[in-house]
């Protein structure tokens, strides 16, 4: 990654998300820790964000494609169309993927020897419940009606940008 945070997160989230696909959660998260962890620090992360960032993903790991054994599963359960399921999933996972990136960039919600003031961090706290709720109305497709397209695009944009600080 050259030092480029983003990028760094990016390699991490893929390399965690390829061990997860035929594996179940904690092995998938034991082997990338080994991994991704060193290169997470090294970019100047914080430790419980960064162990944050690969259980989320290793858990993800089971509704991603190509694999999705999660979502086969349920979807056999069901007698649902398989397909039609995994698309599905990854789009009412679009929170999911983007929550492990919000730990990293605002280590403060973790709530963990916090030096933050109440008040900020009450915050941060609800910007992100903002931004969890607006994503969702986007990916769903409804507010208090069915959402155009074009709307549903801005309200997930927006809510990403809830969902980070600063922003």
């Amino acid at each position: 990654s050259s030092g480029n945070v983003l990028v760094g997160l990016f390699l991490v989230m893929i390399v965690t998300v390829l061990m997860g696909l035929g594996m179940p959660t904690v092995p998938a998260y034991a082997i990338t820790v080994a991994i991704g962890l060193p290169a997470l620090l090294e970019l100047g992360m914080n430790n419980l964000a960064s162990h944050m960032f690969i259980v989320y993903f290793a858990v993800i790991s089971l509704i991603t494609p190509p694999v999705m054994v999660g979502t086969f599963a349920a979807a056999s359960i069901a007698d649902a169309d398989s397909m039609k399921a995994g698309l599905s999933s990854v789009k009412f996972a679009l929170l999911a993927f983007v929550i492990p990136y919000v730990f990293i960039l605002n280590p403060d919600l973790l709530i963990v020897a916090v030096e933050v003031p109440i008040v900020e961090l009450v915050y941060y706290i609800l910007t992100a419940m903002a931004g969890a709720i607006f994503i969702g109305m986007g990916t769903g497709g409804f507010a208090l009606s069915k959402l155009h397209p074009v709307s549903r695009v801005v309200i997930i944009v927006g809510g990403i940008g809830l969902l980070t600080p600063g922003i």
